[in-house]
Formats: C-alpha cells, structure tokens, sequence
C-alpha cells in the first residue's frame, strides 16, 4: 500500500487493533502506516503503547482448587459423544420406553414395506421364477430334486 493511500482513520484502526508495535501490524499496511505516523499525530501511538505496557504486565490468576471440580460438575449436563440422539430416536425411547425403540421401529418399517411389496405383486413375477428354475435345472441337471425350492 502506498503511504499516500493509508488514511488517519484506517491508522487509528491499526493502532487499535494491533496495538503500537509496527512489527505486530499487517505487513502490507505497515510501510504506509508508518510513513504516516512520521509525518505527524505520535501521540495517539504513545496512548497505544502505555495501553500495550498494561496489558504486558497483566498476569492471569493461578485457578483455583474447586475449578476442576466445577468444570467436571457442568460437563455432566452436555451431551456426550456417543450418547446422542436424534429427535425421533428420543421420542421412541420416551413412547415405548425402551433403548431398542429404534431398532423395534426399523424392524417394524421393514416388515411393513416387505408385506407391502408382497400384497401389490411387486415381488419376481411367476415367469421370472420358472426362469430361476430353468437356470437351476441346467447348473444341478435334470435329475436335481428342486421340490424344496417351490
């Protein structure tokens, strides 16, 4: 960026941001922002630096001994992995009563599309079967006992 392109204000938001060190500032910002600088307001620079020096001296405080015990406490509520449930897995568990809900419930969905499938006709046509055991008759030859296929 060139200098002439870097205005006050986006300077003021550097500075806030990054605080009043130039080598912590966006590298392609950097050049221009402190050609700008140069040439003028370097007490918006001092305020950012008195702000960096504060923060710098600033020490976190040691956890104390019931964190742990706090954080075990709250984790207690959240879901955990592998113990999740979809919305229609919960409302089976909570109708029937039972963790097999869905597995009864999938059960259930299949003998009902199977019985379905079954009563429209839907299933291998009497030809088809005749073509099955034609194909039988030639792999285990004609004296082959297929009574128990049909």
């Amino acid at each position: 960026m060139a200098p002439a392109d870097m205005s006050v204000e986006r300077l003021n938001q550097i500075i806030a941001a990054y605080g009043s060190e130039p080598w912590r500032w966006p590298e392609a910002e950097r050049e221009a922002a402190q050609v700008l600088l140069s040439r003028g307001d370097a007490a918006l620079l001092r305020e950012a630096a008195a702000i960096d020096a504060a923060l710098d001296t600033w020490q976190l405080a040691e956890p104390g001994a019931d964190l742990a015990a706090r954080i075990v406490e709250r984790s207690r509520d959240l879901p955990q992995a592998g113990n999740t449930r979809s919305a229609v897995s919960s409302f089976l568990h909570r109708l029937f009563g039972t963790p097999l809900a869905p597995q009864l419930a999938g059960l259930a969905a299949a003998l009902v599309i199977g019985f379905g499938i079954g009563i429209a006709g839907l299933g291998p046509s009497t030809e088809a079967q005749a073509q099955d055991l034609d194909l039988d008759t030639l792999i285990l030859g004609p004296s082959a006992d297929l009574e128990w296929l049909s």
